[in-house]
């Protein structure tokens, strides 16, 4: 019912309001607002509103498991405000599929308009081929040309093809987008584009200026902050604080350990979860005087 609806916003909020850093609380408050603003437009004569309530009420008890301490909860909670899964994923996705600078492949059915082979931006090309930004093994690289899903009818040089005939235009088509948009569910999108790197050091751009004129793809995340504080609850970014040791953790107090701001120290629970949710996050950086475009993945 609405009120049962309402009762579960109000718990969901509640939660919300308990998470130790503002990125967290930001990004389920929108989502909260959103979902039930769905839930109270969705017409339940097909028992629509119904499923959506028991996926935010999901949603619910991972905040809920997540305040009280349990790793895989805030684990979950982690990959979906930094787009490691559900619709952040795909929205940070987005702009690298996209690669203007390079022509339209042919047609594989003369007729027919959308009948071209998906194309692997140089960006996708990294990502699928790289252990970093995978979930499963990276592919190689002749399955972006030939993936191994394809009927051997495919080939005119397979006995498949001398017995049974050459593969339909259509299959072939539907076989090639099916691997790219399986393929594509893999991979773990990047935060932000880097400018220039070596070995040890990646520097990265505030804004998407200097990507543009290079070709490069500009993410969602690009110019913000999202990355630094990360590293800085990690421990990683230069002039990160230590974690207080538990003597000094009983001087200052519980309520100030547990403080939101990420310039103040972390407990070790805390900076070991956001260290696991930074081995998932990719860095892709352009290869200089690459005539291709062509980027590597890194790690942070």
């Amino acid at each position: 019912s609405k009120q049962q609806a309402i009762s579960l916003y109000r718990n969901l909020r509640r939660e919300v309001r308990k998470l130790p850093h503002y990125h967290l609380r930001f990004f389920f408050a929108i989502k909260a607002s959103d979902d039930f603003r769905s839930i109270f437009d969705a017409d339940n004569t097909n028992g629509l509103r119904d499923r959506k309530i028991r996926r935010v009420t999901k949603i619910f008890y991972q905040l809920r498991d997540a305040n009280r301490g349990f790793h895989s909860a805030f684990e979950s909670i982690l990959d979906m405000a930094y787009g490691r899964t559900g619709k952040l994923k795909h929205e940070l996705l987005e702009p690298l599929l996209d690669d203007s600078h390079t022509p339209l492949p042919p047609k594989m059915i003369p007729a027919v308009e959308t009948s071209r082979p998906p194309v692997y931006s140089p960006a996708m090309k990294a990502l699928l081929m790289s252990t970093l930004s995978r979930t499963t093994k990276p592919l190689k690289p002749a399955y972006l040309t030939h993936p191994p899903t394809l009927s051997e009818r495919a080939d005119p040089s397979s006995e498949a093809y001398q017995v049974l005939g050459p593969l339909s235009k259509r299959r072939d088509l539907n076989t090639r987008w099916r691997y790219f948009v399986q393929e594509k569910k893999k991979i773990y999108p990047p935060l932000q584009v880097a400018m220039h790197s070596d070995a040890k050091t990646v520097n990265y751009v505030p804004g998407g200026d200097q990507l543009r004129q290079q070709g490069a793809p500009c993410v969602g995340f690009q110019g913000t902050s999202a990355v630094e504080t990360l590293m800085s609850i990690t421990g990683r970014f230069q002039g990160a604080l230590r974690p207080l040791t538990r003597k000094q953790r009983r001087t200052v107090g519980a309520a100030r350990n547990s403080a939101s701001s990420p310039l103040e120290h972390p407990n070790r629970w805390l900076r070991r979860r956001y260290q696991t949710l930074l081995a998932r996050i990719p860095v892709l950086v352009p290869v200089e005087n690459s005539k291709s475009r062509e980027m590597r993945v890194m790690p942070y």
